[in-house]
């Protein structure tokens, strides 16, 4: 009898034990999946109070906003899946507005926008008729200490067909022709950090020409910004030897405006008026101002709190090249690269190349969502850019002079196809 009575009693204890946890674990689902809907809520409260246009077709999308934060079917068990959802389905309603720079970036992708800090094999390719061609081997990367080298040919990763160019960037085992050669090469992922700053590179049979690639206007390198004064000053000293030169703003992406206009500055031997930035609904501002030559993003927020217009002049006091140039750019060339292209248009001797641009000129405001957790941003449009001859670029982009067209032949002999249309052209000059 003891022992039954024993036993009895334990049996009670544990499932009331396990109708605890039951019931802690239920809680903790209904509070986490109620979560979805005041998540999304507050993204959309987010844009209404920041957006920087007010339309009927706005308010129409504003209000479907909130209606659709209701509209979640999933159930989540933890926090990292009912992010990556939130992430998900808040960027594809986005993209039923169609503007450019609203979104909302994951941890992962903030950091290599702010940061250009990654973790991958730091392969690229290019997808050119079918093929996928190693553009470019990062320094620093897992895959620069392999034998992998520019112009070869990734035939497939982990016995599959690659589907994007994006696919090498994770690990894997890749199958790789190398000339008549193909081989398996398993390349590892690591974290590291882009260096983007610009730079200059030059031909040992063309030293007259220079190819400065500006890989990103945003970011830091080693605790400083990628067009710190004394460094990009360095830069422009040595344009100044070169009678030719090609500045390559494929892939640019954009950044920080005073960065955009030390570079220009560089270009245009005095100040010169790039476009404007407009903000419509802020009728409560000073009516113009100008960005002031600092890479502080506080300052450039600054004035686009005090300015409705905020010009966009390129600044004094920089080493200036005069020569004949050529600007190469592709459809991944956005935002304030653009502006970039479409603002020295109007300089002499000088000639768009490449590509349309992505047409994403609309300035963001980032904010950093603390509900979500730390590194999620969400990115606002606040205001329209407008080109020197009251363009706007929105949906449009820069429209080249000249179209080119990536050649097999050439990317697999590690030739650069844009580079080497620019280097003809410089004859028509």
């Amino acid at each position: 009898m003891p022992i039954l009575f024993f036993w009895g009693t334990a049996l009670r204890y544990f499932l009331g034990l396990l109708l605890f946890i039951l019931s802690l674990g239920s809680s903790y689902l209904i509070s986490l999946n109620s979560s979805y809907p005041d998540l999304f809520k507050h993204i959309c409260e987010s844009v209404e109070d920041s957006y920087f246009q007010v339309d009927r077709e706005f308010n129409a999308w504003i209000k479907n906003c909130y209606l659709q934060s209701e509209q979640n079917d999933g159930v989540f068990f933890d926090k990292k899946s009912l992010l990556n959802a939130l992430v998900k389905d808040v960027n594809f309603y986005f993209g039923g507005l169609g503007v450019s720079h609203l979104y909302l970036s994951p941890p992962v992708e903030s950091n290599e926008i702010l940061f250009h800090r990654v973790t991958d094999t730091g392969i690229r390719v290019r997808l050119v008729d079918g093929h996928f061609i190693v553009s470019e081997i990062i320094e620093s990367s897992p895959a620069a200490t392999s034998k992998l080298k520019e112009g070869d040919e990734i035939v497939g990763k982990d016995g599959y067909e690659l589907q994007f160019t994006s696919d090498v960037r994770s690990p894997g085992l890749f199958t790789v022709r190398s000339g008549k050669e193909q081989f398996d090469l398993q390349v590892d992922g690591a974290q590291f950090q882009i260096d983007n700053r610009p730079k200059l590179h030059t031909f040992t049979e063309r030293p007259e020409v220079a190819v400065l690639k500006i890989p990103s206007f945003e970011g830091r390198y080693q605790g400083k910004g990628l067009f710190e004064s004394d460094y990009w000053k360095s830069i422009a000293r040595q344009l100044q030897n070169r009678s030719k030169v090609i500045v390559d703003l494929r892939q640019n992406y954009g950044g920080n405006f005073a960065a955009m206009l030390r570079a220009a500055s560089s270009f245009y031997c005095k100040p010169r008026s790039l476009g404007s930035i407009i903000q419509p609904r802020r009728i409560d501002l000073r009516p113009e101002g100008y960005f002031p030559d600092t890479l502080d993003g506080y300052s450039q927020l600054d004035a686009l709190d005090q300015y409705q217009e905020i010009k966009l002049v390129s600044f004094d006091g920089y080493p200036c090249y005069r020569g004949p140039l050529i600007i190469l750019v592709d459809s991944a060339t956005a935002s304030v690269s653009e502006i970039f292209a479409e603002g020295l248009k109007e300089r002499a001797q000088t000639k768009i190349m490449g590509q349309p641009t992505s047409g994403s000129v609309l300035v963001a405001r980032r904010e950093e969502l603390f509900r979500l957790g730390p590194g999620y941003v969400l990115n606002i449009p606040i205001a329209s850019y407008f080109s020197p001859k009251g363009v706007d670029l929105e949906s449009e982009g820069v429209r080249p002079e000249k179209i080119i067209y990536y050649d097999l032949e050439l990317e697999r002999q590690a030739k650069d196809t844009f580079i080497e249309a620019a280097l003809k052209e410089f004859r028509n000059f």
